[in-house]
């Protein structure tokens, strides 16, 4: 098939006034999240999307047209598309940019009360084309560095493509774990199926193949191995229906749903309630700490003091608690730089440039007890309490209670807030936090 022919849908957005493309997806940190790539030269999302049958994923790139007044979402070496698959492409992409008429009363009504937010344009937060990605997207940011997270999300879709495509097993006799020398493939003979599945996030059924020791070795997903299979077989079985986690409209019932899943602490559970549509609650971590302190002057981030500051934008505190937050890293001496080209993929690598390294300190003994069941939501360096943790398998420490590491990880944010994309060709060298480019010139200003 010729690599250049696919098939187009279209989303029409007469319904949806408020929407803007690059608003809607250059919002939370799950945008840089693999597989997600933005590309702001062309102004173009893209990522593989799941068929109908949960298994089959094609690569679509999503554009928004001035001109039609609507999403024009590319299906990538596709001729044609039937019924089903073109409902479930869709369905995918209208989630994950919150397109529906309960989304954009949402918008219009938070704006209404934000004139800030409505001259911005935002309203809208970024979400995975399921829930399921969400949950484990939730559960990726507790306990470590937002780098790490990446990480994690990157080494997911790679486990999920080599199994797909024959190069790693699932778990009837087929996985073999070495703890000396990694994963063994078994071989076998007919090698022609490889590389006909795209690279995406794993899905249940897909996690479900692997078992802890293989999602620590090859994932380094650490301690919260354990509660990412354990969320992923309960929703394999059905004992979790995520279609009812969607459905619920009941803030109660739902804080009820989301305390029964195992690992899930009160970080967690805050940002898949903004994922589900709930926003009177403001993910509490130290990043949220050191706003309240450095723009507020507060050195509490209660429940009063939330109320205080953000009660008069009810019931879209979180919203505006984001919208501040990301003017902040916008408006931040440390973030502000041109837009130059870049590519998602490669953020791991400007990382590793910018973040200083970690504290020479010896692993905890007691390391599981860095994942208490009762309570695992929250960054390890975004514990409020108990000072900076460590995740056994990755290995790093938060630093920001140091100026260079506040201004690393601000410029680790403007690095997301300015939608950068770094071509293959740029190399990066770190001398004193600053960055040179040894390439084509990047402009960056106050770092």
């Amino acid at each position: 098939m010729n690599s250049s022919c696919c098939c187009e849908l279209r989303i029409q957005l007469n319904e949806y006034p408020s929407f803007k493309l690059e608003n809607a997806v250059c919002n939370h940190g799950f945008f840089m999240m693999a597989p997600n790539i933005w590309n702001p030269s062309t102004q173009c999302f893209s990522r593989p999307l799941r068929l109908a049958d949960s298994t089959t994923s094609i690569n679509v790139t999503i554009s928004q047209s001035s001109h039609e007044n609507c999403l024009i979402v590319k299906l990538d070496h596709v001729k044609k598309i039937t019924s089903l698959d073109k409902k479930a492409i869709l369905g995918q992409v209208q989630r994950m940019l919150r397109l529906s008429l309960e989304d954009e009363k949402h918008v219009q009504e938070f704006q209404k009360i934000h004139p800030e937010a409505k001259e911005k344009g935002f309203g809208r937060i970024f979400r995975s084309p399921s829930l399921f990605e969400d949950a484990i997207k939730c559960f990726l940011l507790c306990y470590c560095r937002f780098q790490n997270t990446l990480k994690m999300a990157e080494l997911l879709c790679d486990i999920q493509f080599e199994l797909l495509n024959g190069l790693i097993t699932g778990k009837d006799n087929m996985i073999l774990l070495n703890s000396n020398q990694g994963i063994k493939r078994k071989r076998n003979d007919d090698d022609s199926s490889m590389n006909t599945h795209l690279r995406n996030f794993p899905n249940a059924k897909e996690l479900c193949c692997f078992d802890e020791d293989f999602l620590k070795k090859r994932g380094k997903t650490g301690l919260r191995s354990r509660y990412i299979l354990e969320f992923a077989r309960k929703v394999d079985s059905g004992e979790y229906k995520l279609r009812e986690f969607e459905k619920c409209t009941s803030h109660i019932k739902l804080c009820q749903k989301l305390k029964e899943i195992k690992g899930f602490g009160k970080y967690a559970a805050a940002n898949m309630k903004m994922c589900l549509g709930f926003y009177t609650i403001v993910p509490i971590d130290s990043e949220t700490k050191r706003h309240f302190e450095e723009i507020h002057g507060r050195s509490s981030c209660s429940s009063e003091v939330i109320k205080e500051i953000y009660g008069k934008y009810a019931p879209f505190q979180c919203l505006a608690f984001w919208f501040e937050l990301l003017a902040y890293y916008e408006n931040s001496r440390h973030a502000s730089f041109h837009t130059v080209d870049f590519n998602n993929k490669h953020l791991n690598k400007i990382e590793e440039n910018i973040m200083p390294p970690p504290p020479e300190t010896a692993p905890s003994k007691n390391s599981s007890e860095l994942l208490p069941d009762s309570e695992c939501g929250g960054n390890p360096h975004h514990v409020l309490e108990g000072g900076p943790s460590r995740d056994e398998d990755i290995q790093l420490v938060d630093v920001d209670v140091t100026m260079e590491g506040k201004a690393n990880e601000l410029l680790l944010f403007g690095l997301f807030l300015k939608r950068l994309v770094i071509n293959l060709d740029v190399k990066f060298v770190n001398k004193n936090s600053h960055i040179r480019e040894a390439v084509t010139p990047i402009y960056l200003q106050d770092i």
